[in-house]
């Protein structure tokens, strides 16, 4: 009988539900039990964020990896592998990946992976000379997008042979939402409103100021339209900055901010169009549920996002900070309601053919086996 396989993920931080977050608990939950044997390391863990985890969580508070408890706590890695005779170790984001690949190199006989989510948004100069002496020591790096996995070969010099495609998934079974009039009534929104929506936590990333500016421009031509905004306030000073703009602009009832919602699925099947302004994207969950729930989308040409919507049959493509674009391509949405049904059956279709957990999970698992396979 095969042993089964132990898997540690190491990830900097399980503070708040993220899309990175979210992808891990996917494959966590995904992993079958009788072949793997999943388990969490992560240097701040807020419990209350992750009810219900579904394995164990070891916590290293370390705050500088470079510093003399990263030295310290490194020891104590090092011992885990070899005690708990881990056979895989899978790091996420910047601190994860410098602090734990070397030592996994040096003190354990494992498969090493690195999952990269995004266009080098949090690097310094730093992370961009670390990571050119750290990734050749990763088996292989599991990008995102094929956007994302074209940034880390020109960012770390990797050999292409290194660096997989392993895109988000949408958990189908999950979507299973509320009456859309059941769901209006409890946010007090009638019937005849048209409702734009927005997942993600509120940063300047997610680019919520151009939503601002766009919904002023669609409510000059549509005033039945509403655009909500479903995430954490996570920088409070930006938050602000926005109050303050949908003020100057007289949208006040016209833009909401609704924090942290529990039921997406709710919300996106209860709305009519998807918006997504980001900034910078490795390849959202958000727009990839918003098209599982068949609404249509308008979003910017960055990261994945191109990957996701085919410019006029899932969506629209628009440029980033494009406000006259977006509030163009919306307002077309919004005006043939035909059209906009059509793209989101496309949606729901090119997500169930291509993003679904179970594809994505059984990707991870293929590249595992075949890494271990060939150690």
């Amino acid at each position: 009988m095969k042993r089964v396989i132990r898997v540690l993920y190491v990830i900097d931080q399980l503070k708040h539900l993220g899309g990175a977050e979210r992808s891990l608990l996917r494959l966590l939950r995904g992993l079958p039990r009788d072949r793997f044997s999943p388990s969490v390391l992560t240097f701040d863990f807020n419990p209350e964020a992750f009810p219900g985890m579904p394995c164990p969580v070891l916590v290293y508070p370390i705050r500088r990896i470079y510093g003399w408890n990263g030295i310290r706590y490194g020891a104590r890695f090092a011992k885990l592998l070899r005690a708990e005779q881990i056979d895989i170790v899978h790091t996420f984001f910047e601190s994860s990946d410098l602090w734990a690949a070397p030592l996994a190199r040096l003190f354990g006989n494992v498969v090493l992976l690195s999952s990269r989510r995004d266009m080098g948004l949090q690097r310094h100069k730093f992370h961009d000379v670390a990571y050119r002496v750290v990734s050749p020591l990763f088996d292989q790096v599991q990008a995102v997008s094929d956007e994302v996995g074209r940034y880390v070969l020109r960012a770390d010099g990797l050999e292409p042979s290194r660096v997989v495609t392993v895109p988000n998934g949408v958990e189908f079974n999950q979507v299973k939402p509320e009456p859309r009039m059941e769901v209006r009534k409890q946010y007090g929104w009638s019937e005849s409103e048209t409702l734009i929506v927005s997942v993600g936590n509120v940063r300047p990333v997610k680019g919520f100021d151009v939503l601002i500016r766009t919904a002023a421009l669609v409510c000059r031509e549509c005033p039945p339209a509403r655009f909500v905004i479903a995430g954490k306030i996570l920088e409070n000073d930006h938050y602000q900055n926005l109050l303050a703009l949908v003020a100057e602009n007289g949208l006040e009832g016209r833009v909401q901010f609704l924090g942290g919602v529990e039921r997406v699925f709710d919300l996106l099947s209860a709305s009519d169009v998807f918006f997504l302004p980001s900034r910078s994207e490795g390849m959202s969950n958000a727009l990839l549920e918003a098209m599982a729930c068949g609404l249509p989308a308008v979003a910017s040409r960055v990261g994945g996002n191109p990957e996701l919507i085919r410019d006029g049959e899932t969506g629209y493509l628009v440029a980033v900070e494009d406000a006259e674009a977006a509030a163009d391509r919306l307002l077309t949405l919004i005006s043939d309601g035909d059209k906009a049904r059509a793209m989101g059956k496309a949606a729901r279709t090119l997500a169930e053919s291509r993003y679904s957990m179970e594809a994505t999970v059984g990707m991870v698992i293929h590249e595992y086996e075949r890494l271990l396979g060939s150690k």
